[in-house]
């Protein structure tokens, strides 16, 4: 009577499992670095365009006050 043992199907699992840890360890951090520095840059863009628009704003308000005057006058 032979017995089957498992043992050689459980440590390929077990092996096989430890690697895609490790893997997915590595994968984290990578993900993360990414997802920070694309927060960073999307924070620059929006302080950038919130800074133009605004500065573009106060032109056009500029402008329609000194119109204003002209008009008055």
């Amino acid at each position: 009577m032979e017995h089957k043992s498992p043992a050689n199907i459980t440590a390929t699992i077990s092996m096989i499992t430890a690697a895609i840890s490790i893997i997915m360890d590595n994968i984290q951090a990578y993900v993360s670095l990414t997802a920070a520095a694309v927060a960073v840059l999307s924070g620059i863009m929006a302080i950038r365009h919130y800074y133009y628009s605004t500065k573009k704003n106060k032109r056009r308000k500029e402008a329609i006050k000194w119109e204003w005057i002209k008009s008055v006058t």
